[in-house]
């Protein structure tokens, strides 16, 4: 009886577990994050949305195909746009970006990069890397060639 109990309580939480997942539908993104991702991008494509952190703060992360580039913007749940990241080619990387990343990591094998802004300012690069080891990290770098976050990305 009692092992009857323990799977009848775990069974409970299986279904929380196997559906914890901080993807949105996107016909469950809320008015105001949709609202500021089209006033941002009147004619992109919404192809998925995320809950995330950025700088802290709870953000929807909304990756937007607009036709000449893919975007995600990351949007308070107020409808406030905290940030834009758009995939950009290795090559276009600054110097100063380039320099650091040549300089801290080497050995790492650069595998895409992002361009961060607020408002209409680019602020920084997130390049992601992958170590000798296998290991994947994103590397934040400003635009004068300072490391402001490394993060390991784990599948």
């Amino acid at each position: 009886m009692r092992a009857l109990l323990l799977s009848g309580v775990a069974a409970l939480f299986l279904p929380v577990v196997l559906v914890a997942d901080d993807t949105v539908p996107l016909d469950k993104v809320p008015a105001k994050v949709t609202d500021a991702v089209k006033a941002k991008f009147p004619n992109a494509k919404m192809l998925s949305c995320k809950k995330d952190k950025a700088d802290g703060v709870d953000v929807f992360e909304v990756a937007v195909d607009t036709g000449s580039g893919k975007f995600n913007v990351l949007v308070t749940p107020e409808g406030r746009v905290a940030r834009i990241e758009k995939e950009v080619p290795l090559t276009a990387l600054p110097k100063a970006v380039t320099d650091t990343l040549d300089s801290k990591y080497a050995k790492a094998t650069r595998k895409s990069a992002l361009e961060l802004s607020k408002g209409d300012k680019v602020y920084a690069y997130e390049v992601t890397l992958v170590t000798p080891d296998k290991k994947t990290w994103e590397v934040t770098v400003d635009l004068k060639g300072k490391i402001t976050d490394v993060e390991e990305v784990k599948d």
